[in-house]
């Protein structure tokens, strides 16, 4: 039950009944609600939990900690999480999967030296993965690295990274590869051999083309434009509707 409620928003009020009725949280409870906290960004509740998981003697539990990692990095608090994260005595891959997309979310654009500090520390963690704690990066953390490289402007070298990954690139990768080129003035060239990778995984990916059509745009390329334009038609493509959930009364 609470792992559907926290689908639906609604998970605050169902945990809060099971504790006016006496049923004490388990670990698995706690584990099932903690990453609500981080997708809507609960911080309060969310530290309510982390004070829960102490007290319920669960805190040392290396899925709890993931989870908590997780919940103070994209709730913004990114020095907290890696002070849990240093705390984890048996890290696993999910350990340093949920670092390393933490590092990323979090990064600090504003001088070249943070970013730098930013982008050595998350290679410094991926790098110690195999070396270090005998870990193999599986895809996903490889995704984190491409993405971390494509956020800070290294197109190219993230392009070269993936190429020469041991795993088949999926498409995580182009996608963070594809976002990259969006912010990247003169990438169009990188960006069309992604959309070819997306559009091979994918066929039915509409986004790309969309993403592509941008680009055209942008160095006024309009036949290139009305190109894509008629291809997403022909193929009859639409694109999803986002929506967003907030918090309300925080």
């Amino acid at each position: 039950m609470l792992s559907v409620c926290t689908k639906s928003g609604q998970y605050v009020e169902i945990f809060r009944q099971m504790q006016y009725n006496g049923v004490q949280p388990s670990h698995v409870s706690i584990i099932s609600i903690l990453p609500a906290c981080a997708a809507l960004a609960t911080f309060s509740f969310g530290k309510q939990i982390h004070g829960l998981s102490i007290k319920r003697e669960c805190y040392s539990l290396t899925n709890v900690q993931n989870s908590l990692v997780d919940m103070y990095a994209k709730c913004g608090y990114h020095e907290t999480s890696i002070q849990v994260f240093n705390r984890i005595e048996n890290k696993d891959l999910v350990s340093w999967r949920t670092m390393i997309h933490g590092c990323i979310a979090n990064e600090c654009p504003r001088t070249a030296l943070n970013m730098f500090s930013g982008m050595q520390s998350c290679w410094n963690w991926f790098y110690a993965m195999e070396k270090i704690y005998g870990i193999t990066p599986k895809l996903a953390h490889y995704a984190c690295m491409v993405d971390l490289l494509s956020r800070q402007g290294h197109v190219e070298e993230a392009l070269e990274f993936g190429k020469s990954m041991p795993i088949e690139p999926d498409k995580r990768i182009w996608g963070a590869l594809l976002a990259g080129c969006r912010s990247i003035c003169g990438s169009i060239e990188i960006a069309e051999f992604v959309v070819e990778q997306l559009i091979r995984l994918d066929q039915e990916n509409t986004s790309c083309y969309l993403v592509l059509s941008n680009l055209y745009a942008e160095q006024f390329r309009w036949e290139d434009v009305e190109r894509m334009r008629k291809l997403v038609n022909k193929k009859g493509l639409r694109k999803e509707t986002g929506y967003s959930i907030i918090e309300a009364n925080s």
